[in-house]
């Protein structure tokens, strides 16, 4: 999922309720090198207003143009642009990949059930699987004619291994899924940057914390929401959820004991510890007294210390380090430098 459909349906609730009209477009096919990749999007509004952006800058200006004839119209229209064309749309960004960019009216049964639709699945904590399909097959050559298109959607549940897969050259296929629940144990200063840091890149925060004073949206602006607890009251009031990441950062070891305590046999997908891994270990042999066997079917997940190796010191760079680290796990992705990477930057679309 793109971890900016969240902010995407929030402006488009929040415009909507200032009166405006609105349009959606999509990157729906890439080939070669792109800015963003298939199910990115950006929101235009009637005043010529959008939010979030699909070409880097260098076709969007183009795209809210085309969106202006689509509230007015109720049409869809696709378009393909080829970013080869420096003259046109390459600007000397280096793009050498084509794009082809769908752009719906959000006023019409379609756009709505988009919206509606996906708001609920995100709602109910669960993905859904949307196969949009075209009337024009998406072929990335000279004789592709851009303009209106006819538009249809199915929505599914189903394991996407069981999705029926057909037409592919007329369709675009996409999961989106909830974004991932951070759980932080710790509403200490060092958690406020990690706060902002890991919001703005998808994950839901909660913070948990003792001290009451601490947990408030002015400390915490990104924060999803707070939980007030004691070490001894965790079995009550925090409820883990499968595929949580949680970090340990409470600077109390007792606390982050009781923590790891209450997530350790519980289907994690990220159990991150702050400070040395002499501490981590004080924690498992010393305060738990945990055999070596209890720990195997999630040593996997076990992150101590804390973060990626960038020569972080400060509270924000150790943020930045840990979210980084949080967005690998996530993405499933092996940080390295990208000019040591071979090949190209993401894998290749199928087609």
């Amino acid at each position: 999922m793109m971890s900016d459909i969240p902010q995407i349906l929030k402006t488009i609730t929040d415009w909507q309720k200032d009166g405006h009209r609105l349009a959606l477009a999509t990157v729906v096919g890439i080939k070669g090198s792109a800015y963003r990749r298939p199910g990115a999007r950006m929101v235009i509004a009637d005043d010529g207003k959008s939010f979030g952006m699909i070409g880097g800058g260098c076709f969007d200006a183009d795209v809210n143009e085309l969106a202006q004839q689509v509230i007015d119209t109720g049409t869809p229209q696709l378009h393909l642009y080829d970013l080869q064309d420096a003259d046109v749309w390459g600007l000397g960004l280096g793009c050498n990949g084509s794009v082809f960019v769908l752009i719906e009216s959000l006023m019409n049964d379609t756009g709505k059930e988009w919206v509606t639709k996906v708001e609920a699945s995100l709602e109910d904590n669960q993905p859904i699987h949307v196969t949009h399909t075209f009337s024009k097959e998406l072929t990335f050559d000279l004789f592709f004619r851009n303009g209106e298109v006819e538009l249809s959607r199915d929505f599914t549940f189903e394991s996407e291994n069981k999705r029926n897969i057909r037409n592919r050259t007329r369709q675009f296929h996409e999961v989106i899924s909830p974004s991932p629940r951070l759980v932080i144990f710790g509403a200490g200063h060092d958690a406020i940057p990690l706060v902002e840091f890991a919001s703005q890149s998808g994950f839901k925060v909660v913070v948990v914390d003792q001290r009451k004073h601490l947990l408030t949206h002015s400390r915490f602006p990104k924060a999803e929401s707070f939980i007030h607890s004691r070490q001894e009251n965790y079995e009550e009031t925090i409820i883990p959820r499968p595929n949580d990441y949680v970090l340990f950062m409470s600077h109390n070891i007792h606390q982050d004991a009781a923590a790891f305590n209450l997530y350790r046999e519980h289907q994690v997908k990220y159990l991150g510890f702050l400070g040395p891994k002499r501490r981590t270990k004080q924690i498992i042999e010393d305060i738990l007294q945990l055999p070596s066997s209890d720990l195997e079917s999630i040593r996997h997940v076990m992150f101590s210390p804390v973060g990626l190796d960038i020569g972080s010191e400060t509270a924000e760079q150790v943020a930045l380090s840990i979210t980084a680290e949080l967005m690998a796990v996530k993405n499933k992705s092996q940080p390295q430098f990208l000019k040591d990477k071979a090949g190209t930057i993401h894998e290749p679309q199928p087609t």
